[in-house]
């Protein structure tokens, strides 16, 4: 049987983040820290998590075509990049895009929290984009939020340490990225952000014309009846 890849943990870890506002100088594209691991999860693509499913339904994840379905009650392992899909990056943070390239091949971006976050709302049809349960000051209805959307399960490593993500803790610390250190930032690299951001803004623009839809369809009804 094959050894599943797990998180790794401990040391410290040399972090390149893509700096994002005004910019000044060509190398203050990349900016160079040092994270310490400590007792984090130190998570890489290709790893594999354990998922406990604590709903009544079948949960599905999904990554690369393949399907990763969970029954109520079952334990199964999921590769990390199916749970970032599904339940946001629990790598990402607020104000910076970050790169990542773990030397075997795998390479990467990690977006912006926020980002992060738009694209659950959209995913989830969270139209009020809103974190926890509120009223639609239009119909008064309880809209929920995206917390509440998060499926209920529970993200462990093979040692059985928790792992949060965006979707249920929107302001978790960021868990450390693994790169090679290196500098600036590549044209191709802002092209595809700024695809992305635009993409963003386009779901988020559909989910705002389907409520108008929704509510016009409403009282439209009501005037009816």
């Amino acid at each position: 049987m094959a050894v599943l890849p797990e998180p790794q943990f401990g040391g410290d870890v040399t972090v390149a983040h893509q700096a994002t506002g005004n910019i000044g100088q060509p190398e203050d594209k990349v900016v160079t820290r040092v994270h310490g691991r400590g007792s984090e999860p130190f998570l890489l693509e290709g790893d594999f998590l354990k998922v406990t499913n604590h709903e009544a339904k079948t949960v599905d994840f999904a990554w690369g075509g393949r399907h990763f379905p969970i029954e109520p009650g079952e334990e199964k392992f999921v590769p990390f990049e199916a749970l970032v899909e599904a339940l946001g990056d629990p790598r990402s943070m607020d104000d910076e895009v970050q790169r990542y390239d773990d030397g075997n091949g795998h390479k990467g971006v990690v977006m912006q929290r926020k980002f992060e976050i738009d694209r659950l709302f959209s995913a989830y049809a969270v139209t009020l984009y809103n974190i926890d349960d509120v009223i639609d000051p239009k119909t008064k209805e309880l809209r929920v939020g995206l917390t509440s959307k998060a499926p209920r399960v529970t993200v462990t490593t093979m040692t059985g340490q928790p792992v949060v993500f965006p979707i249920s803790h929107p302001d978790m610390l960021p868990l450390p990225v693994h790169t090679l250190e290196g500098k600036g930032g590549t044209t191709d690299m802002v092209k595809s952000l700024d695809k992305l951001a635009s993409e963003n803004e386009a779901m988020r623009g559909q989910l705002a014309d389907l409520e108008g839809r929704l509510d016009e369809m409403v009282r439209e009804r009501e005037g009816i009846e």
